[in-house]
């Protein structure tokens, strides 16, 4: 979670594992709900745009995993509207 004191780096390693950690699930889940790979590829890549945007801006985010996939979930909503 970013505080007042966390550095780019720091923020870099934190959203690095996050990816690590996250994104085969992530894009597994998106992939279910979205037909087409390019748009699944399209939505996994702003979820993680908002993760690094969440970061910059010192937004806390307490439970990672729980945050990517209901970014993800609001993504494939939207694609559908």
């Amino acid at each position: 979670m970013p505080t007042a004191n966390t550095t780019a780096l720091d923020q870099d390693l934190l959203i690095s594992e996050a990816v690590e950690r996250d994104g085969s699930r992530l894009r597994n889940f998106i992939r279910r709900h979205v037909n087409d790979r390019d748009d699944a590829d399209d939505i996994l890549q702003e979820v993680f745009y908002e993760l690094i945007e969440s970061y910059r801006l010192m937004k806390p985010i307490e439970q990672v995993s729980a945050w990517l996939f209901r970014v993800a979930r609001n993504r494939i909503t939207d694609r559908f509207r």
